[in-house]
């Protein structure tokens, strides 16, 4: 429920209506690569600090929001 109210499915979107072919194929193997570095470091992550964990992901979300915001086009 999370990820369809989150900025996930927009991805599927933006990548047909602006990327040419070779540039879905490399978006949705960066995409897949991120998606397993935070699945296996998440674990890891939890013992050491829940707080910590939670403020580093915040932060990578904060960041992702302000580049879609400088760079993104709007389609």
């Amino acid at each position: 429920m999370f990820y369809e109210l989150s900025m996930g499915p927009i991805l599927w979107i933006y990548m047909a209506e602006i990327l040419p072919p070779i540039g879905i194929g490399s978006a949705v193997f960066l995409k897949n690569i991120f998606v397993i570095i935070v699945s296996l470091t998440t674990p890891f992550m939890i013992p050491w600090s829940k707080v910590g964990t939670f403020l580093i992901y915040g932060g990578l979300t904060i960041g992702g929001g302000v580049f879609v915001i400088l760079f993104v086009k709007e389609t």
